[in-house]
């Protein structure tokens, strides 16, 4: 019974405060839970997030997802982030000017069209004597 009641508090303990990590001898038939808290994290770095967080970026070029007891793995993840956002930005932009290059090449087509489709009429001159 003592032991059921340990058992409890630890359980208590992980639910009040996500900060602390303890552990306890535990029957293997018993349900164990076990929370945890990264507190230099974004809201946005849970597990299901990582898995293709830019699907519009090649496999190989994806951020892999951190060790979450790694601070400094967890830096890298962020900054590989903020670089494939920056990535995607740019791609964005020349996606949009080439458009654009497209667009003017088309009406400068035109108008060279236009120029060349109008009819020459040969003019001549009679001299009067």
């Amino acid at each position: 019974m003592a032991g059921s009641k340990q058992l409890e508090q630890t359980s208590k303990s992980i639910d009040s405060s996500a900060h602390m990590i303890t552990t306890a001898r535990v029957p293997a038939d018993k349900q164990v839970r076990i929370a945890f808290s990264l507190n230099d994290s974004p809201d946005d770095a849970s597990p299901e997030n990582f898995s293709l967080a830019f699907p519009e970026l090649d496999q190989q070029l994806q951020p892999l997802p951190p060790c979450h007891d790694s601070k400094e793995s967890m830096q890298v993840y962020k900054q590989h982030c903020k670089i494939a956002e920056e990535y995607h930005e740019v791609k964005k932009e020349i996606a949009l000017l080439e458009e654009r290059k497209s667009i003017h090449l088309c009406h400068s087509n035109d108008k060279s069209h236009l120029a060349v489709s109008v009819p020459v009429v040969p003019v001549t001159v009679h001299r009067g004597c």
